[in-house]
């Protein structure tokens, strides 16, 4: 097996999930908004409100970004898990599982660089049956890389 096979299958999975979205109804803006640490340039739900989303974000500042993925409040229930994906210039750089309230995934990025991010609830395949699905709340965040000295 060699390495552009697990890639491969990403731009697969990537290219799915966009016809998915596409074919979705989902609730997603993408606004600037002073989040504390970060400034907020993206927000989303996944569950009940669409399986998938996709968030597009170009870096236009002067100077490297963190750019943070995070879980701000979950209902979905304890049959459905979510994970995400940053892609940054067409290339997946990390993935993870978010489905733990405040947990987030994240990833450096140069200034005009573009960041997707892909967020997709997935079954937990646990015994668990719900009636209603629920909802994962995410928010996508532009930080300051700290500098170490």
């Amino acid at each position: 097996m060699s390495m552009k096979t697990p890639i491969k299958s990403i731009g697969i999975m990537i290219a799915a999930l966009a016809l998915i979205v596409l074919a979705s109804p989902v609730r997603a803006q993408t606004q600037k908004t002073d989040s504390g640490a970060g400034v907020a340039v993206g927000k989303g739900g996944v569950g009940e409100s669409g399986t998938s989303v996709i968030l597009i974000h170009k870096v236009k500042s002067k100077a490297q970004k963190l750019i943070v993925l995070s879980n701000v409040g979950s209902s979905l229930c304890g049959n459905t898990g979510a994970v995400a994906m940053l892609v940054v210039n067409g290339v997946p750089k990390v993935h993870g599982a978010i489905t733990d309230k405040k947990s987030s995934i994240c990833v450096k990025a140069n200034p005009g660089d573009n960041v997707v991010a892909v967020v997709h609830t997935i079954p937990l395949f646990n015994g668990i049956v719900c009636i209603r699905l629920g909802e994962l709340s995410f928010e996508l965040q532009e930080r300051d890389v700290a500098k170490l000295k």
